[in-house]
């Protein structure tokens, strides 16, 4: 039996680890309902930024006023990070 089989602790993707540090991060900062989208959002970190496809219930969002908040609790958070966007429904109507 390997050693990490019994082991508690499981090893984090990059990804997964960006969005934990960027969670933890908002949560600090007092925007758990931010928290929220990157939670259950699809990541895909592209360095140095990273795309998020939020869940359909963020939908409606303004992508430009969050993208400024997450870039802010990304750099608070230690992430090398020089750009986030959002990819909302409302990105693909104007196209």
């Amino acid at each position: 039996m390997p050693l990490f089989a019994s082991s508690p602790f499981r090893l984090l993707s990059p990804g997964d680890s960006v969005r934990f540090a960027l969670v933890q991060s908002l949560y600090r900062c007092h925007r758990p309902e931010l928290a929220d989208l990157v939670e259950s959002a699809e990541l895909g970190l592209d360095l140095p930024g990273l795309w998020l496809r939020p869940a359909e219930s963020f939908a409606d969002v303004a992508p430009q006023a969050i993208e400024a908040v997450l870039l802010e609790a990304s750099t608070e958070a230690g992430l090398p990070l020089t750009w986030i966007r959002l990819l909302v429904r409302s990105s693909f109507a104007a196209a």
